[in-house]
């Protein structure tokens, strides 16, 4: 264990990560907030961000990954429209 760190060092650091992920997370809520008072659909936009966000950084086993999910999706929905059109 002489490698590691203290566990009261660990602690602090995780506990500055949260904090930071916290208010990172507020200012994203406020964005968008004041996104859905111009007129914008926040959820629609928050999912293009989403896609243009992987399209520009994705490569290699994420981007594959990401189109199969996509894929899988599709076919999902396929099969339950013709549940759907079944019942």
């Amino acid at each position: 264990m002489s490698n590691q760190l203290p566990i009261h060092g660990i602690y602090d650091e995780w506990e500055r990560e949260e904090t930071a992920r916290r208010q990172q997370s507020d200012r994203l809520k406020e964005l968008f907030k004041r996104a859905k008072d111009e007129g914008y659909n926040a959820k629609a936009l928050r999912r293009a961000f989403a896609e243009r966000y992987a399209l520009e950084h994705f490569t290699g086993e994420k981007l594959q990954k990401r189109e199969q999910d996509a894929s899988d999706v599709d076919l999902y929905l396929t099969a339950l429209a013709g549940v759907r059109e079944a019942a």
